[in-house]
């Protein structure tokens, strides 16, 4: 197709947003690629009735079709979408996301730009509202490598760059190539399934991340549902290893048996002492550079958010390793 002709499905699911379904709708009738939008496919998991009345009141207004069950399934429901929609393309967002007014113009001309190369998906960055003060420090958390770790779930990236896999809350895809990867698995049922299909697209081509569009992302309504969301990412990231997997995997399971070696021989302390030096470094320079005293704060957010992750990587491979176990004992 031509890609002046190019038309996509916009695909989301929907649990029990109610009518704040209505913000990302609405900011989807005021896109400047509106009329690129072939459809957009709504899948409503759960039987919440304020939510399909929001998303009901919408059907004058886009080209949507809404789909349903009754159950809570992240990954059923992503494949329920792309088995629906009836374009190659399809822009994935969440449901709680607000996207800016250009944002599908801005993932097409990427797309278009991506044309003659093997690119199966492209994405950019998701931030949380800077409303309030949590929000504003775990946003400046995440603008460094202690905090993002590389990984697109949080990383805003300054170029284009190839990734381990494009976040749903944001993406473009290839329905096809999606098919072709085995589509969304329903292994993972409330996290990961875009973690899951990343690897196995990116057996048959590049997954490119971008600086641009960023969509504004309401995942959480204070810092310890981060943690815990946090968590589940490191938790569901223990399935699929590589190689800077590995530091965040073994940061729980050293940093505790240090503390505990330390109450024995203080000498083990060095460790958490070294790393809350480096911390406060890091800090300390980012204060300098972009002239914030909040900046300060960063070691705890950091710390806090690096024990979360960790955590749920150390237990994720600790459950892997269980299931194996289990698997070949009853077989």
């Amino acid at each position: 197709m031509e890609p002046d002709k190019l038309r996509l499905t916009v695909a989301l699911v929907c649990y029990r947003e109610k009518e704040n379904l209505a913000y990302v709708l609405e900011d989807l009738k005021n896109q400047s690629a509106f009329d690129k939008i072939g459809e957009v496919l709504v899948f409503q998991n759960g039987s919440c009735k304020h939510t399909r009345k929001t998303a009901e009141s919408f059907l004058d207004k886009l080209p949507l079709t809404i789909l349903s069950s009754p159950s809570n399934h992240l990954g059923l429901a992503r494949a329920a979408l792309v088995n629906n929609s009836g374009y190659d393309l399809i822009a994935f967002t969440d449901s709680d996301c607000r996207l800016p007014k250009k944002w599908l113009e801005e993932l097409l001309s990427h797309w278009r730009d991506e044309r003659t190369n093997n690119t199966l998906a492209i994405g950019g960055p998701n931030l949380l509202p800077e409303k309030k003060f949590w929000q504003k420090m775990l946003n400046l958390s995440l603008s460094h490598p202690l905090g993002h770790g590389w990984s697109p779930q949080a990383w805003k990236v300054k170029t284009r760059t190839k990734v381990s896999h494009i976040p749903t809350t944001n993406g473009l895809f290839s329905k096809q190539a999606i098919l072709s990867a085995g589509n969304f698995s329903k292994k993972h049922k409330f996290a990961g399934e875009d973690l899951d299909m990343g690897f196995r697209l990116k057996k048959r081509g590049e997954l490119i991340l971008f600086p641009n569009p960023t969509v504004i992302n309401h995942y959480a309504k204070t810092y310890l549902e981060s943690l815990k969301r946090l968590f589940i990412f490191g938790k569901t990231r223990g399935e699929y290893t590589s190689f800077l997997f590995y530091p965040s995997f073994l940061f729980f399971p050293l940093f505790s048996c240090f503390l505990v070696l330390g109450f024995f021989q203080k000498i083990f302390l060095l460790f958490p002492i070294f790393y809350f030096l480096f911390l406060f470094s890091a800090s300390l320079f980012m204060g300098l550079k972009n002239k914030k005293g909040s900046s300060l704060l960063l070691p705890l957010f950091w710390f806090l958010q690096h024990l979360s992750y960790s955590l749920g990587a150390f237990l994720g491979v600790f459950s892997k390793k269980l299931n194996k176990f289990q698997h070949i004992v009853s077989g």
